[in-house]
């Protein structure tokens, strides 16, 4: 191995410069990421333009769950002086619009789905590993969970509704004290509805007995 293919491989693994790396809030995370570009630019500036590509080994609606969509891509790179590839498998959960589950983007959710798996090869590379340390911050494009199903959200909401005056207030009251948002929301994390279901359940229960 010479020493200008050991400083290809220090140079991929380096970390972003700071003011390229962002933040989202997911539920009561904030996860680092960077943007697909600068990805593109890391292999560009290390390896040359001809020095790799990208290939998307496929791009398709799960057939186990047509909400989400899962992605393979291939890096095939000359790193050390080798040719090596390295395959991304990513994922974009489908956005719906809240008041009809009317596809808001679906050209936008594949898009995403290849930038995710994209993001995973590059990985393998060594480009960004120290960001998926940390909560698995490359999967950005894909949920970090699952939004709540249009059947457990309407069931969420009817409970609500049937709640008496008295017990809506004190599940407003538990939600004020663990909630991340002023009301629930659909896109909530799964173990935020779980707990928020389970509490509504209960308030409906105590409703049920008289209580």
């Amino acid at each position: 191995m010479t020493s200008n293919s050991e400083s290809q491989t220090a140079r991929l693994a380096e970390a972003f410069d700071e003011r390229l790396v962002q933040e989202v809030q997911k539920g009561f995370k904030a996860l680092s990421y960077v943007p697909v570009s600068e990805y593109i630019v890391r292999l560009n500036s290390v390896l040359g333009g001809g020095g790799w590509s990208r290939q998307i080994q496929s791009v398709q609606r799960d057939a186990a769950d047509p909400d989400e969509i899962i992605a393979l891509v291939r890096i095939v790179a000359e790193v050390d002086g080798c040719t090596v590839a390295k395959d991304g498998v990513g994922g974009a959960r489908i956005k719906k619009k809240r008041d009809s589950n009317e596809l808001l983007d679906l050209g936008n959710d594949f898009k995403s789905a290849v930038s995710d798996a994209f993001k995973k090869a590059c990985q393998d590379l060594g480009i960004g590993l120290y960001l998926a340390r940390s909560e698995d911050a490359l999967s950005l494009e894909q949920e970090d969970a699952m939004p709540v199903s249009t059947e457990r959200w309407e069931r969420f909401t009817a409970l609500f509704i049937d709640l008496p005056d008295d017990k809506k207030e004190q599940f407003r009251e538990w939600w004020a004290g663990y909630g991340d948002r002023e009301k629930p929301y659909r896109e909530m994390p799964a173990n935020m509805f779980d707990a928020a279901m389970a509490r509504i359940s209960l308030l409906a229960g105590e409703a049920g007995t008289g209580d």
